[in-house]
């Protein structure tokens, strides 16, 4: 199959795809490094509050750091980041080796490995538009999104077989390797100078809070970037009470095992991200970037909506899982490719580091209170009444952020 020539630039382009690999490999190895740990932790203490600990704990450096990192990486050369997070993420991943069956430890090692990653996701996203051409950046981001999704999905679902075939310090030892290979496609990336050739905190603290502001007075100056970002808040907030209620949701709504919703889930939603993601843009061409990301947002509040009824009115489950999986996909991309592409076109390359730190803070905090609040809800209101809730709140406020057709 012949790819228009722009998909044939990005996929050929050698730099993407270094970016690219660097993304895969973090995101996989985080994955299930974090599978191990979880099983690890509740096998040997059997408290749900420890899990939860745990999430709190590998969250907690994006809250207090976020923001700061961003700034700092415009200080930085980015290829020199990407290399050295990899490198530093390598020899925390080995930390878990001297551990032996002691579970609290974990917890520092867990903060200390998420810490770093702060640093990478940033420097990652920055980087992005100095390898893509403009007009080649949606399809890129798609590429970027599907592989992040994809990545996180293996991870999780390897992890599970691998602990039955090696030890959990064998898998630890391998993701400190595949690290090392991640922080040499970072290092093969073609040298770049800092954004800002300053050095870092120069001017001291308050300078750095001065540095805060440039990039918050930029967001709140250009449309898209303020609008974007509210848009990946929804799109995070969506996505975490999802994660905390897709247990409920797979019992109660689809009635299948939870054991086999990654066979019958995700390859569909998998197909549908590769669709949208090529057709991305000849779809702009057809409807425009706002029309197609108001019509993503929208399916996604009427899914919500007709979640609620489909246990009594469903007559083949199957095939409604497997198409609904698959408009998951094509919808996941549509919500985000373009809010994420609006932000790295409107940003100077000497703010990128500092607005994808806040953006990466934001979204954190976004997701934080609909996990907990819709998990506490449907205990209290139940199942049904909260995910309707949800499909009515993300239409009403897409229909307030997407008013315009120029905010994207």
């Amino acid at each position: 199959m012949l790819l228009p020539s722009n998909y044939s630039s990005v996929l050929k382009n050698s730099n993407f795809i270094k970016l690219w690999l660097a993304q895969f490999i973090s995101i996989f190895v985080v994955s299930l490094l974090n599978f191990v740990l979880i099983v690890r932790i509740f096998e040997s203490t059997h408290s749900n509050t420890a899990i939860a600990v745990f999430w709190m704990i590998y969250n907690l450096p994006t809250v207090i750091l976020g923001l700061f990192a961003g700034v700092l990486i415009d200080y930085w050369s980015k290829r020199k980041v990407l290399f050295l997070t990899n490198v530093l993420q390598a020899a925390a991943a080995l930390l878990y080796l001297s551990l032996g069956t002691k579970i609290w430890p974990i917890y520092g090692v867990v903060f200390l490995y998420s810490l770093i990653d702060e640093f990478f996701r940033p420097a990652q996203e920055a980087s992005l538009p100095s390898f893509v051409k403009k007009e080649n950046l949606p399809f890129a981001n798609s590429v970027m999104l599907f592989s992040l999704q994809g990545a996180g999905i293996a991870g999780y679902t390897l992890s599970g077989p691998l602990m039955r075939l090696v030890s959990q310090q064998s898998i630890f030892f391998l993701g400190s390797i595949l690290l090392l290979f991640g922080a040499v496609a970072a290092a093969l990336l073609p040298i770049d100078q800092p954004a800002n050739h300053q050095k870092p905190l120069q001017n001291g603290f308050i300078g750095l809070l001065n540095d805060l502001k440039v990039g918050y007075r930029l967001i709140l100056r250009e449309r898209k970037i303020w609008g974007s970002i509210l848009l990946m808040m929804l799109v995070g907030a969506v996505t975490a009470m999802v994660v905390a209620l897709g247990p409920a949701i797979a019992e109660n709504i689809f009635a299948i095992d939870l054991r086999d919703i990654g066979v019958l889930m995700v390859p569909p939603a998998a197909l549908g991200a590769i669709l949208a993601s090529f057709s991305i843009d000849r779809l702009i061409k057809g409807l425009g970037r706002v029309r197609l990301t108001r019509f993503g947002f929208f399916l996604m509040g009427f899914y919500f909506l007709a979640l609620p009824f489909l246990r009594q009115s469903l007559t083949t489950k199957l095939a409604f899982i497997l198409t609904s999986s698959f408009l998951t996909g094509v919808v996941l991309v549509l919500i985000s490719v373009f809010p994420k592409t609006a932000i790295q076109e409107s940003t100077p390359f000497d703010n990128r580091g500092r607005v994808f730190g806040t953006l990466r803070t934001l979204i954190s905090a976004a997701s934080g209170v609909p996990m907990i609040l819709g998990a506490a809800l449907a205990d209290l209101v139940g199942l049904r009444l909260v995910l309707g809730g949800t499909g009515a709140a993300v239409l009403v406020l897409v229909f307030l952020l997407l008013r315009s057709d120029d905010v994207l």
